[in-house]
């Protein structure tokens, strides 16, 4: 047993020929040496149409090969859905991305199930969320599975509660009396904003719920150009889904000889439907329109745009970047490495993440309830070959609990 009822991380799990991109997060519960196919338990997305027996299922269908809501079942008297994950791609080092891709697919045939009431409002990516959780996963997984992150292709998915770091860059003209003012003439550092992701009665992704609450707010030709929150508040610049994607290249501080452009600036992508989003996003990285799929906006003045989430420290809630690792926190607060102060007794820090035990529900009996469940580190700590990671490198979640024990002089 590997997981047992904590979070652990190894540095191998994979098998198959090639590089193996350790380290990996297992989740409470989760047996690595047994490559079984897995049964998940979730409670509380029933919808009024959901009940054990036939019904209220989703089967594998196209790029989904993977991932199954097979049915329903009553533990505790709470009505669980049953997800299983096949074993072909969990535990295959070149299927990874297959798995991932059945995920997506898997995620989006869940929707409609809220419209005919197998799973309640909002279940669908509850869901989601909470198989998400129980995979077996490498660090950068954890942030693609749970919130999209493809550092690859440059982008994130926006959710509720996740803010948004814009940092502005505005244009300084200097007008000289008898020369040019050059390289004088550039974007610098200008404003910065942090605007909340939110979801609106419509559904559709919101960025500040003052300004929401002034509906209808619409912007006069405000184009695909956007500077702040009234021109994202504006009609036409959101949906049910939203990406933000980094362009591949920024022009220089100083270029100023042709028009802005959304594929050399950063951007958002906005749709209705996952796919809706998939089919824009591939649109606009062509040639930086959705191609009437969706909207998309896009910063002018080279601003940088960074997620940010909410984590706890005894106690005190502190927003950090999405993508901040426990050792960057602990860097903040010690002088020494994690692994040299993890040998104390007590345990100088320790690491806490809310999750449900989709895993241990079906397979071992446990209770179904939220908790807030340890990571279980190891004593030392190996670095990968491959990545140059080591446990300490975990990502952070939103909700993270870290607890320092700082010792007292005597």
């Amino acid at each position: 047993m590997s997981g047992v009822g904590n979070f652990t991380i190894s540095l191998s799990f994979l098998s198959g020929n090639g590089v193996v991109p350790g380290p990996f997060v297992f989740p409470p519960w989760f047996n690595s040496s047994s490559q079984n196919a897995l049964t998940l338990a979730v409670p509380g997305v029933a919808g009024p149409n959901a009940a054990p027996g036939g019904g209220c299922t989703v089967a594998p269908s196209g790029p989904n090969t993977d991932f199954a809501l097979t049915g329903w079942q009553i533990s505790g008297g709470i009505l669980n859905a049953l997800v299983t994950v096949a074993a072909t791609n969990l535990y295959s080092m070149s299927g990874r991305g297959k798995l991932y891709d059945a995920f997506v697919a898997f995620s989006a045939a869940l929707l409609p199930l809220e419209t005919n009431g197998c799973l309640t409002i909002g279940g669908a990516r509850v869901l989601a969320a909470r198989v998400a959780q129980a995979l077996p996963l490498t660090f950068a997984e954890t942030l693609q599975f749970t919130y999209g992150v493809r550092s690859d292709l440059r982008w994130v998915d926006l959710a509720p509660g996740m803010m948004l770091r814009v940092a502005y860059g505005d244009y300084a003209y200097v007008a000289p009396p008898t020369q040019s003012g050059g390289p004088r003439n550039a974007y610098n550092g200008g404003g910065s904003a942090v605007l909340t992701v939110r979801r609106r009665p419509d559904a559709s992704l919101g960025f500040d719920a003052f300004v929401d609450a002034l509906a209808p707010l619409q912007v006069t030709n405000a184009g695909q150009q956007i500077a702040g929150v009234l021109d994202l508040e504006s009609q036409g610049a959101s949906g049910a889904y939203g990406r933000l994607i980094y362009p591949p290249q920024v022009d220089n501080v100083t270029y100023i000889a042709s028009p802005p452009d959304p594929l050399r600036n950063v951007a958002f992508v906005f749709a209705n439907t996952p796919a809706d989003l998939a089919t824009a996003t591939t649109n606009f990285l062509k040639n930086g329109t959705t191609g009437g799929v969706g909207s998309s906006v896009f910063f002018t003045g080279r601003a940088a745009v960074t997620p940010v989430i909410t984590v706890y420290v005894n106690g005190q809630s502190l927003q950090v970047a999405l993508g901040t690792t426990l050792a960057d926190l602990l860097a903040t607060t010690f002088t020494i490495t994690p692994s040299e102060t993890y040998t104390a007794v007590p345990k100088p820090f320790g690491l806490f993440r809310w999750v449900q035990p989709s895993l241990a529900n079906v397979s071992f009996g446990q209770p179904n309830t939220y908790s807030s469940t340890s990571f279980a580190f190891n004593q030392t700590s190996d670095i990968s070959p491959t990545t140059h990671l080591s446990q300490w490198d975990v990502p952070l979640f939103a909700g993270d609990v870290i607890t320092l024990t700082l010792p007292v002089a005597s």
